[in-house]
């Protein structure tokens, strides 16, 4: 058995203002083109399959018409809903896809037996299973208890999410022992994964889950495919647990990752036997060039352009030992003749001392994509105090994940 494990698409999405239609159309394209040539059996998209709840129309068609082709090569479709998805919309047209043997799990459901997915040829024979396990909100695995304090919550949210986990294995293990191998999808942070850049790491804690210990997962599963983290990855040194990552770098902190999905085979008995990366085409460069006047300038004469699209987004940090007037103009007619179209370029920051070496931070528009974030900075501009913010960002939280609800019914 052989399957495509992909995840964290975020169809709609944008940057700076700027869509991401073109590039997740030839995404989409070349993964239909990888679909037809690698033949495998079935397709795993582990989450986030949109940026936002309700995504714009184009993105709602780009989705439908990949599945519109993509039937017709892979017998076998599996997609999750992540953290991005709405449950209730990504499971809207469920019944129908199904017809098609495209199965949509959007949000975990009251009973277990309907995220087991049966793999099966185009002869109806049975390959393997896939417990298909979308990203778990704290109300599909525990019951709010009066009382409890944040470490409470914390510990029995956790131990909810791994108590899932072991009923779906458990669910799905009379299959192993007759020798086929086992699946499990995921949409969470787990321990031990690292993101593409230290400026990223909270806006991949998802609301107060945190981080998952890896001990959730029941050893019996022959491969876990996980999204949610955007940087391609093993978790934990563990061959069997994986982050596809995202197909395009979905902003700046992302412009160096290796974008990829990954072919995973299995044969029975035997379980996992090879996982191979199929790396993705870059079709737009993210850039960030940073340093002083000159050093930028340099960069920016020295950059290629080896992208499918020739134009590269870019943000500019300048760093600069004094004021110097009129200091953008010449940078920004660089970039115009080397086709280059310039994002983000803040304040430039000013240097009390020649040689201090300043550390990357978080651009403006990264943190207000965040809202827990620009929470959490609200609070320390108006001087609460440390110990408050962790009960005051799991409240925060909750109020968040009420107010989806609401936006799904």
């Amino acid at each position: 058995m052989r399957i495509l494990h992909t995840a964290d698409w975020h169809l709609g999405q944008r940057l700076c203002d700027q869509d991401r239609k073109e590039e997740h159309d030839l995404f989409l394209r070349w993964l239909l083109d990888a679909l037809k040539e690698h033949q495998p059996d079935a397709l795993l998209v582990a989450g986030d399959v949109f940026d936002v709840g309700y995504p714009a129309k184009y993105a709602e068609t780009q989705y439908y018409d990949f599945l519109k082709e993509a039937y017709r090569l892979c017998p076998n479709i599996i997609i999750v809903g992540g953290n991005h998805d709405s449950p209730n919309a990504l499971n809207a047209p469920r019944k129908l896809l199904t017809s098609f043997n495209i199965h949509v799990i959007g949000g975990a459901f009251a009973d277990i037996e309907e995220e087991i997915i049966q793999i099966k040829d185009s002869n109806g024979n049975l390959m393997g299973i896939v417990a298909a396990i979308p990203f778990l909100r704290e109300g599909d695995v525990r019951t709010l208890q009066s009382g409890e304090n944040y470490q409470d919550k914390i510990t029995a949210y956790k131990q909810g999410i791994k108590q899932h986990y072991r009923e779906l294995c458990n669910a799905v293990l009379p299959f192993k022992q007759q020798g086929y191998p086992i699946i499990a999808t995921g949409h969470l942070y787990a321990a031990g994964s690292s993101v593409s850049d230290t400026e990223d790491k909270d806006m991949h804690i998802i609301g107060h889950q945190g981080q998952m210990e890896v001990e959730i997962f029941p050893p019996e599963f022959d491969y876990i495919a996980l999204g949610h983290i955007h940087k391609p990855q093993m978790v934990n040194g563990k061959q069997h647990i994986r982050y596809s990552g995202s197909p395009i770098p979905l902003n700046f902190s992302e412009r160096n990752d290796n974008k990829q999905v990954l072919l995973v085979e299995f044969e029975q008995h035997r379980g996992l036997t090879n996982i191979e990366s199929l790396p993705v085409p870059l079709y737009r460069h993210l850039n960030r060039f940073k340093g002083n006047f000159d050093s930028v300038t340099q960069q920016l004469q020295q950059f290629q352009h080896t992208s499918v699209l020739q134009s590269c987004w870019a943000e500019i940090h300048l760093l600069l030992e004094t004021y110097e007037f009129n200091f953008e103009e010449p940078i920004k007619q660089l970039a115009k003749d080397k086709n280059i179209d310039i994002l983000k370029f803040p304040n430039p920051k000013f240097l009390t001392n020649p040689t201090e070496q300043v550390a990357d931070e978080p651009a403006d528009m990264d943190l207000l994509q965040n809202c827990t974030s620009v929470f959490l900075e609200k609070c320390k501009a108006n001087k609460v105090a440390d110990e408050h913010l962790p009960e005051l960002e799991y409240t925060f939280n909750e109020l968040m994940d009420l107010m989806s609800m609401e936006e799904g019914n």
